[in-house]
């Protein structure tokens, strides 16, 4: 019987000592366990906080780029308005100047020199005018051309930018 308990005894020392040995394994493990995931954790914050960050930036400059463009459209529509306005002033003493120029083709030959003197002016201020049309409208075809660049450039940015997003939450 001594034989049995003593082998009965051993029996249950290596079991204790298993479990001993198993439970600071296990606790071993879990501390490990822990670490590695409080540390997995602080960069997945980290990581969100620098996102939020830069959401954040890109945010503002949008923001600041509306009202950059409603500034523009406002000023483009003031502008517009103002030129309407001068335009129908214009067209009035131009009325008025045509009464003018009629009543010195009546007159006599030096009223009508001076209107053919005054007519030379107009057709040349007329081809200026012209000129300056031509040479805005190709500016304005200029500024379409890097506007659409522009665009092209802030899709491929944007682009970029969301696939480094999705890099980084993966």
């Amino acid at each position: 019987m001594l034989n049995k308990l003593t082998v009965l005894t051993g029996i249950i020392g290596l079991v204790g000592i298993a479990w001993f040995q198993y439970s600071l394994y296990n606790n071993a493990y879990n501390a490990g366990y822990e670490a590695c995931r409080a540390s997995y954790q602080e960069k997945v914050l980290e990581q969100q906080l620098m996102q939020q960050k830069k959401e954040r930036a890109f945010n503002e400059r949008i923001e600041a780029l509306s009202i950059e463009l409603t500034e523009t459209r406002l000023t483009y529509e003031n502008t517009v308005t103002k030129l309407k306005s001068d335009y129908a002033n214009e067209l009035l003493n131009s009325e008025k100047r045509a009464e003018l120029y009629l009543s010195y083709a009546k007159s006599d030959r030096a009223k009508q020199r001076d209107l053919a003197i005054h007519t030379a002016k107009l057709d040349r201020s007329l081809t200026e005018g012209r000129e300056l049309v031509k040479q805005l409208t190709e500016t304005i075809r200029t500024r379409d051309a890097q506007l659409r660049a522009l665009g092209v450039y802030i899709q491929e940015s944007t682009n970029l930018y969301e696939r480094e997003v999705n890099r980084l939450e993966e």
